[in-house]
């Protein structure tokens, strides 16, 4: 009789390590889909200005965790998008942005863009999964409210804690594309939870509407019909209803406007800084 195997407490220690780095990297999107008037983003007169301070800070445990597990990331994409960073850096130290505030808030974006995706290319199969179910779980708690309150005679209830639809579809879209990811590859309930945990994303982006974020899952969800194998029809089914979600939602929203939705715009004698966001 083969005698059950003990794992080393080091090895314990780093798979419990892995597994706080991916909630630590969860940080930054929960602070940004916080819902509630207690939130770190709630009542604030520029929350996309403050969210991406928040979200900087947020992801500072993240990288010390990086540091502490001494764990490499793997390369390639990361590589990339350092690059990408570096060169947007560089050029805005080059050159004069008109709206200086805009550029140091682009920078810190990038930043944080930067550890989150070396702290999610460091982890593991374990790591990956707590990291997956922990988007899920961050997108379903921050959209199903807005998705079931859908008065859009109130269309300030949508912007999310952002006040803006666009931000907040792009941080939930992590979450919406891992619902989909189970959609198409798990088995048994777990692909059902991915089918249904898509549902208020596709209801929000076609009530806000955010056609950008619609289309990026869009994009997601091809990927995964390709790669859904022999549930690749099933796949489709759920995927049938997931778009169907999206044009109801659309449609409500049009005829809640009077025609079709659309966003106002105003202009500004300065686009330097907190002028031009005070003078929106």
């Amino acid at each position: 009789m083969a005698r059950p195997t003990t794992r080393a407490p080091a090895e314990v220690l780093g798979a419990w390590r892995e597994r706080a780095h991916a909630l630590l990297l969860l940080f930054p999107a929960a602070t940004l889909l916080w819902p509630g008037a207690r939130g770190p983003l709630a009542h604030d007169l520029y929350p996309e200005l403050t969210g991406a301070a928040f979200a900087a800070l947020a992801a500072l445990p993240a990288a010390a965790m990086l540091l502490a597990r001494r764990c490499a990331p793997r390369f390639g994409w990361s590589l990339a998008f350092a690059g990408f960073v570096a060169v947007g850096l560089a050029l805005t130290l080059a050159g004069s942005p008109t709206d200086t505030l805009e550029a140091s808030r682009a920078a810190l974006i990038g930043a944080t863009a930067l550890v989150m995706l070396l702290g999610g290319a460091s982890l593991g199969r374990d790591g990956r999964t707590w990291l997956a179910c922990g988007l899920l779980a961050l997108t379903l708690g921050a959209l199903a409210p807005l998705a079931w309150d859908l008065s859009f005679e109130r269309t300030t209830q949508l912007a999310g804690v952002l006040g803006n639809t666009g931000s907040t579809a792009q941080v939930a879209l992590l979450g919406a594309a891992v619902a989909v990811g189970l959609a198409a590859r798990a088995r048994g309930v777990l692909r059902w939870i991915g089918a249904v945990a898509a549902a208020p994303f596709a209801l929000y982006v076609g009530a806000a509407p955010v056609l950008a974020a619609a289309l990026a899952l869009a994009c997601v969800g091809v990927l995964a019909f390709v790669r859904a194998g022999k549930q690749r029809w099933s796949f489709a089914a759920s995927a049938f209803g997931v778009v169907a979600l999206f044009a109801i939602g659309y449609v409500v929203a049009s005829l809640g406007t009077g025609g079709h939705p659309s966003q106002a715009s105003a202009g500004a004698s300065d686009t330097r800084g907190v002028a031009v966001r005070a003078s929106i």
